[in-house]
């Protein structure tokens, strides 16, 4: 089974007020301050997609994966806008293994990410810093437990699974070449009530 979902766009801005790289590039003389930015204006182009699918390989493995492209163009310039949204790909892998009374909708999950580089005058501005390709893997699993009547949803991730370096395109800690965070867990319980106030 395959469900497929969509969303396109495209914009024309006149006169949008912005922030980006001065050119010829200057940098702040106080130590570590790095490139100097300016608001400039001018009209712009933003077109882009985002393309999602969820589809069901056999009753216990299912296959997500969303596709999201931005494109901005400066007719004045002839260049993309500053701190353009890389184009991405996100895939999950979700695994349903086992089923008990007590404990239900057990998964374990793949996620990937793959995060595409962003140079060129397509792009980027100029003299704005190009920032490499990237991939990022996943790992996560949860469960619901019942406690008598009392629901528990359990879920542990591991972001960043293999402890990747990456500059991420629009962060501003890129410009002085600090990476994103690096391997990360998360343990989330909940605990769902219901009631009257």
């Amino acid at each position: 089974k395959l469900v497929k979902k969509k969303l396109k766009f495209l914009s024309i801005i006149l006169t949008i007020i912005y922030i980006g790289p001065t050119f010829p590039a200057r940098f702040s003389p106080l130590p570590e301050a790095g490139q100097i930015f300016r608001y400039r204006q001018d009209n712009a182009i933003y077109a882009g997609f985002e393309l999602q699918w969820d589809w069901s390989l056999a009753s216990n493995l299912s296959l997500s994966q969303a596709i999201d492209f931005v494109q901005s163009y400066n007719p004045e310039t002839n260049l993309a806008l500053p701190f353009t949204p890389q184009p991405a790909i996100r895939t999950d892998l979700r695994i349903l293994p086992v089923e008990r009374d007590w404990l239900e909708e057990f998964y374990i999950e793949i996620s990937h990410q793959y995060h595409f580089a962003a140079s060129g005058s397509l792009r980027i501005d100029r003299s704005e810093q190009a920032t490499p390709a990237f991939q990022l893997w996943g790992l996560g699993l949860g469960t619901d437990i019942h406690l008598g009547k009392q629901e528990i949803q359990l879920n542990c991730q591991v972001q960043n699974f293999f402890h990747t370096k990456y500059l991420a395109h629009l962060s501003r800690y890129r410009l002085i070449n600090v990476p994103e965070q690096g391997r990360n867990i998360v343990l989330t319980v909940k605990v769902p009530f219901s009631g009257k106030l």
